[in-house]
């Protein structure tokens, strides 16, 4: 099978040195938001998605220019008409197949990817891993003090996921 499609070679789309701390970050929020589809004689790309009210900023400013800058890949934001969803779609042969071949990254439902990529922890790279995800599934609040000011820190993230979360924890 061949790994470039002829959209890709027309435009330039590049796959990183595993070693880059901007592919760490993408990793750890693709691993947040993302999913990866790949269908023979189909499409292949990979998909993030967040909420329209907490994630916008995020999706309009940064996610687009970290993926430039990793695949030189310009990619829109979408919006979906039903719910509060806004989503990236990165369609490109080249790229999918890297995540899964290389990286490592499961096609479809992430519950398979029980643990950290192994090249986060070989390259060592987890401090950037660790802040494209908690961008991705993370959230800070403040609880309120005894006078009801919002002082307190509080850092929380869901994850169903447990060998994920027990790599992630330490």
């Amino acid at each position: 099978m061949e790994k470039c499609s002829h959209y890709d070679k027309i435009h330039n789309v590049k796959v990183p040195s595993i070693s880059s701390p901007l592919l760490a970050y993408e990793t750890g929020v693709h691993m947040s938001d993302g999913s990866l589809q790949i269908v023979d004689g189909g499409t292949h790309s990979t998909r993030y998605f967040g909420n329209s009210d907490d994630d916008f900023l995020f999706f309009c400013a940064i996610l687009p220019y970290v993926i430039k800058q990793i695949y030189n890949k310009d990619v829109n934001i979408g919006m979906r008409t039903t719910g509060k969803t806004c989503n990236i779609s990165v369609c490109s042969k080249k790229i999918a197949l890297f995540k899964r071949d290389v990286l490592g990254l499961p096609v479809g439902n992430k519950i398979n990817l029980q643990h950290i990529p192994k090249f986060i922890i070989e390259n060592n790279k987890l401090a950037p891993f660790l802040c494209g995800f908690a961008d991705g599934d993370m959230s800070l609040n403040f609880s309120k003090n005894y006078a009801g000011i919002p002082i307190y820190p509080e850092i929380s993230c869901t994850l169903s996921n447990k060998g994920l979360l027990r790599d992630i924890v330490g």
